[in-house]
């Protein structure tokens, strides 16, 4: 898991690598409604995920920011090293996705689910994404928490890469089946299978570059 200024940060973090990693972004601020059950175990996805993903959180840093940032304060500690936040750099970050993507940010708690380029000069494709609102999500009674769909994220990861990886070595992660997944096991774990096709279809929760409309 990492913290990050910019989409730069995120494609100076994968250049370089040769593993195949899913990759989860997410725009979560501390301010926001149900943050601290995510934020408060940023230390334990940094964990659980390195073997499948990478997950970065936009406006956080590692350590105090520069003076350019006045408004960061400390907010939570990761493998042991202190992380702060800030708003003016998290506004900074979400301006650059809305010019790259076509997605405008809800405001409340987002994942987004990224691919990786396969050309040289940067690492990620923005023509494939997944966007889920999480607190939609709960609001429509597709997941019951934030914590289980993380869960469910990571280890939709997990298998998206070994599946890959023992089918087809150069074959791109699918963020779709990732998140496909992971709502799968949410609407299971809450006994309701049968809600899928309604929560793909529900555009205020779920949202993909390949969505008409």
């Amino acid at each position: 898991m990492f913290p990050i200024f910019d989409i730069n940060g995120i494609e100076s973090s994968l250049r370089g690598r040769r593993d195949r990693r899913a990759i989860l972004l997410l725009l979560v601020k501390p301010s926001d409604e149900m943050a601290d059950s995510l934020i408060q175990k940023f230390n334990y996805y940094h964990f659980d995920s390195a073997e499948a993903c990478s997950i970065f959180a936009a406006g956080f840093s590692e350590g105090c920011f520069s003076n350019e940032y006045e408004d960061a304060y400390e907010v939570c500690s990761v493998c042991g090293r202190s992380w702060w936040y800030s708003d003016q750099c998290f506004v900074g970050l979400k301006k650059q996705l809305e010019a790259r993507l076509k997605w405008r940010y809800s405001g409340e708690i987002e994942i987004l689910i990224l691919q990786r380029s396969m050309g040289e000069h940067s690492s990620l494709d923005f023509t494939n994404y997944v966007s889920i609102d999480a607190l939609a999500g709960i609001r429509e009674g597709y997941i019951d928490s934030l914590p289980r769909l993380m869960e469910s994220l990571i280890n939709a990861s997990k298998v998206e890469v070994e599946s890959k990886r023992v089918l087809d070595q150069a074959k791109r992660l699918s963020p779709k089946e990732i998140a496909q997944e992971a709502i799968k096991t949410t609407l299971e774990a809450i006994g309701c299978p049968e809600r899928l096709r309604q929560a793909l279809s529900n555009s205020a929760f779920y949202r993909s570059a390949k969505r008409k409309g």
